[in-house]
């Protein structure tokens, strides 16, 4: 809970520096805006969908209430955002999204090509610090059907 007292002598100060309300003003403008973009900025694949439903839910705590009322979750959320100093809130990170066919990933995988995967320097030198990377499975549903075979054809 936020302190009324000091809410109320920070916003009597704000009201008295004039750099200070023209900031608050500027920042009033431009946030409705800021928002839009994040929330409509994407490519609409399930984790940039869910990035955002985070992004949305701070966004309006940290609006209402200041940091104080972030939930827990936010401490796992927060790799995923980075302070703008800008907009005083938390911001999404740069996304890279890949689509990738399942059938391709798990033959790519079992090879030897995919046997780079245990050289984890490989890894570091391929991915940037900072970089929001997911990856969705896309394809055939028929990739890995499984077909059953009635009991006389088994034997």
């Amino acid at each position: 809970m936020l302190d009324p007292i000091g809410s109320a002598v920070f916003e009597r100060q704000a009201e008295m520096d004039l750099v200070m309300r023209a900031g608050r003003k500027r920042l009033h403008e431009y946030l409705p805006l800021f928002e839009f973009c994040r929330m409509n900025g994407s490519s609409g694949f399930r984790m940039s969908q869910i990035l955002r439903q985070f992004f949305r839910e701070y966004f309006g705590r940290i609006g209402k209430g200041g940091p104080e009322q972030l939930p827990t979750s936010f401490n796992v959320m927060e790799a995923f955002l980075r302070f703008s100093e800008q907009y005083y809130l938390f911001d999404l990170r740069d996304e890279e999204e890949h689509l990738l066919r399942a059938y391709d990933f798990f033959n790519w995988y079992t090879s030897e090509a995919g046997m780079l995967v245990e050289d984890p320097a490989i890894v570091k030198a391929v991915l940037n610090e900072g970089v929001i990377y997911s990856y969705d499975m896309v394809g055939a549903p028929n990739d890995f059907l499984i077909q059953l075979l009635s009991p006389a054809s088994r034997y």
